[in-house]
């Protein structure tokens, strides 16, 4: 009987985020925590990658392709109106890459608003068991 596989660690997490970043031809990401994420801050990782125009969806699927072969799973994948979404898996952690310009008032990005536009990618990556355990001790 086959033993299941390791749990992926954050600094798994962040070099197969470089890899495949690297595979798509991104510059190296800027990994941050956001404390506006509260107790929830040591589960979830962001990083922004800045590139000049928006995201090709082609570089994309470069770095999708680079992310499969290190055992992630691609669970969504959408590009539209320069806009570009990627979602995978690799458990216990998501991993969400938003590509495309981002408004200056966007909360969702790692500083919780960036003083201008910001265009390329912003990586969001949540440790799902991490979040769990958190959610359990906050429960009443």
């Amino acid at each position: 009987m086959s033993e299941a596989p390791a749990a992926a660690t954050s600094a798994v997490v962040q070099a197969d985020a470089r890899a495949g970043l690297a595979a798509g031809g991104f510059d190296e990401p800027r990994f941050t925590r956001n404390e506006a994420d509260g107790q929830f801050s040591a589960c979830v990782l962001r990083a922004l990658v800045s590139t000049a125009a928006d995201p090709d969806p082609q570089d994309t699927a470069r770095l999708a392709a680079e992310m499969k072969r290190r055992g992630w799973t691609r669970t969504g994948f959408w590009a539209e109106d320069g806009m570009q979404m990627l979602s995978l898996r690799k458990s216990p952690w998501t991993l969400d890459i938003g590509g495309g310009t981002v408004p200056q008032d966007q909360p969702a990005l790692p500083e919780g608003g960036l003083p201008q536009d910001f265009t390329g990618l912003v990586l969001s990556m949540a440790d799902r068991d991490c979040l769990d355990r958190v959610h359990a001790r906050l429960s009443p």
